[in-house]
């Protein structure tokens, strides 16, 4: 399970938590119009599920703020880009090792 460290206010007190992501799904483009002429889709949103821990390993995400969620999640997303650009790099570099440049 991916996970990354954030922080959060609950009550106007500030916590050090770790946010585990349990799922992630791309969002997809849609489709306006068919080649056929059929009407498409409308495009989705991507989604992300996590769960927020304290520092206890207590499970608290019902306890975050609406505000803290959304900045979670766009943390989620950048945390998952990072991960999957990183693979990409090494992914890379693997091969060109690989046939020796």
């Amino acid at each position: 399970m991916l996970q990354f460290e954030s922080s959060i206010t609950i009550d106007g007190d500030n916590f050090d938590v770790v946010v585990k992501i349990s799922s992630a799904i791309p969002g997809d483009p849609g489709v306006h119009t068919y080649p056929n002429g059929d009407p498409g889709y409308p495009p989705s949103d991507p989604e992300v599920e996590f769960t927020v821990y304290d520092e206890d390993e207590k499970d608290i995400t019902s306890k975050v703020s609406d505000e803290d969620i959304v900045r979670l999640e766009g943390e989620a997303f950048n945390y998952l880009g990072s991960r999957a650009e990183d693979a990409a790099i090494s992914a890379y570099e693997d091969r060109m090792e690989q046939y020796g440049y």
